[in-house]
C-alpha cells in the first residue's frame, strides 16, 4: 500500500535529536534546530526511495515510504508492513518529521526521533575576504569621488602609497 507521504517530501537536510518523554518534544525540536550546523542528509534513492540508516547500521541504505491499511506511514526496507526494521512517521508537517522505530529494544535506545528542516543554503555567496573588503572599500571610495569632483584631485602634498 503506498504511503501518503512521498519520498521527495522529505528529501534534504535534517537537524536530528531525540526524546523519550513526550513533555521534552518542543525542547528536543529546538536542540534539532541547533544540529543545522551538521545537518542529517536524507537523500532521494535510486529506485523511489529515500537513504537513510537503519537502527544500528553505520552504512545508509535504500528505504521505502510505506502505507497501511490503519493510515499510518513507514520508512523501512522492502517487505512486509510493518517490519521489525521499520520506523512509523509519528507526524509529519512538511517543517517537523517525527519517527519511532518499531523494533521495541530500537526503540528504547532512540527514542522518538525528531527532524526539523534546516534553512536552505544560500549559494552563491561570496564570504568577505580580506581581498574582498578592500575591493569592496575601493568602490566605495571611487563612487564617493564621482560624486564629489573635489575627492577626485590629490592634494601634491598629501603622501602618495
Amino acid at each position: 500500500m503506498p504511503a501518503t507521504i512521498r519520498a521527495d517530501e522529505i528529501v534534504g537536510r535534517w537537524g536530528l535529536a531525540s526524546f523519550q518523554n513526550p513533555n521534552d518534544r518542543a525542547r528536543t525540536e529546538a536542540a534539532a534546530r541547533g544540529q543545522c550546523k551538521q545537518p542529517y542528509v536524507i537523500s532521494a534513492g535510486t529506485s523511489g526511495g529515500v537513504v537513510m540508516h537503519l537502527a544500528d547500521q553505520a552504512t545508509p541504505q535504500e528505504l521505502r515510504l510505506k502505507g497501511s491499511p490503519s493510515g499510518k506511514n513507514y520508512i523501512g526496507p522492502p517487505g512486509p508492513t510493518p517490519g521489525e526494521q521499520d520506523r512509523e512517521i509519528v507526524s509529519f508537517d512538511g517543517r517537523v518529521l517525527i519517527t519511532r522505530f518499531i523494533d521495541k529494544d530500537a526503540a528504547v535506545r532512540y527514542g522518538n526521533m525528531v527532524y526539523v528542516r534546516c534553512a536552505p543554503r544560500l549559494t552563491g555567496m561570496r564570504s568577505l575576504t580580506r581581498r574582498n573588503k578592500k575591493r569592496r572599500h575601493a568602490r566605495r571610495r571611487l563612487l564617493c569621488m564621482s560624486m564629489n569632483p573635489e575627492l577626485s584631485v590629490l592634494d601634491a602634498s598629501e603622501p602618495k602609497f
